[in-house]
Formats: C-alpha cells, sequence, structure tokens
C-alpha cells in the first residue's frame, strides 16, 4: 500500500482556510465521497476520514463513503499494529474508547520506545501532515484491498 501513502503525500501541506473562505480542495474532497454529504459547506468540519476516501478512491482501494473516523474499522482487513506497514489506516479513538468519535490515518511508524504512532493524514492540526499520536489510542488497524 506504499502507491496508497504516495498518492496522500502529495497533499502534504494542504489546510483550512481560517474565517469564512475554506479550501476548495479539501471541499471537493468532499463532493467525492460516495454518498454526498452535502450539509459539509466548510473545511473546518472534521475532514480526515474524507482526506482517507479522496486517498482511497485516487489511488484504487476500497473506500467508506463515509466521514465518520470509525467507518474505517469496518473495510480492508484487520492488522495487528506491531505487524503494520506503511500505507495502513489506522483508527483512533477520541475523548475515549465508547464515544463514536474518531480520528483516521495513514501508518508511517511507531516509536522507538513503542509508545506513539506516527500517523499521516488530513485534519491533523487542520492540515494534512505527520503527527504522532499515543499508542493506547489506536482502536484498530486496516490492510485496504484494492477494487
Amino acid at each position: 500500500m506504499e502507491d496508497f501513502y504516495l498518492v496522500a503525500k502529495k497533499y502534504n501541506g494542504l489546510k483550512e482556510i481560517k474565517g469564512s473562505k475554506h479550501s476548495k480542495v479539501i471541499l471537493n474532497m468532499v463532493k467525492s465521497l460516495s454518498r454526498g454529504f452535502r450539509y459539509i459547506k466548510d473545511d473546518e468540519t472534521p475532514w480526515c476520514s474524507t482526506f482517507i476516501n479522496h486517498i482511497a478512491k485516487e489511488s484504487g482501494y476500497e473506500r467508506t463513503g463515509s466521514p465518520a473516523a470509525k467507518s474505517w474499522l469496518k473495510v480492508g482487513e484487520s492488522v495487528p499494529l506491531k505487524d503494520a506497514q506503511l500505507g495502513n489506516v489506522v483508527v483512533l479513538w477520541r475523548k475515549n474508547k465508547t464515544c463514536g468519535l474518531g480520528h483516521v490515518g495513514i501508518f508511517e511508524a511507531i516509536s522507538e520506545n513503542g509508545k506513539y504512532v506516527k500517523l499521516y493524514g488530513g485534519n491533523q492540526n487542520n492540515r494534512a501532515g505527520s503527527d504522532w499520536f499515543p499508542v493506547n489510542r489506536v482502536e484498530g488497524v486496516r490492510a485496504l484491498k484494492r477494487v
């Protein structure tokens, strides 16, 4: 899935525009979702899953068509975090484990001490880029299938 990752990296630095203007690139990603989510009209609405859906579509992998991060727990094959490979999709819980909210990104690495996972994704500090997250927030790792 390295190609999946490389397609995502093309968007490195893509960011939200503060105020009443919005990133046309992010809004076009929203429009590319199969369900059309017309209620999303700004780039402040969480767009991590929208970003991953767009990358999956562009690179020929299965996608969820949903703006919900946890929707990614239902596609592809489950992979243990210790076996994660560059390009696998990682789903994190947000707030607490039972909350329906989450975050999704593309696996890059695990820290040397094993306490953090590095993900590349959209809506990470309001931009597309890489960030480290605590491993204890990982809810699932998925290997997507080509379509």
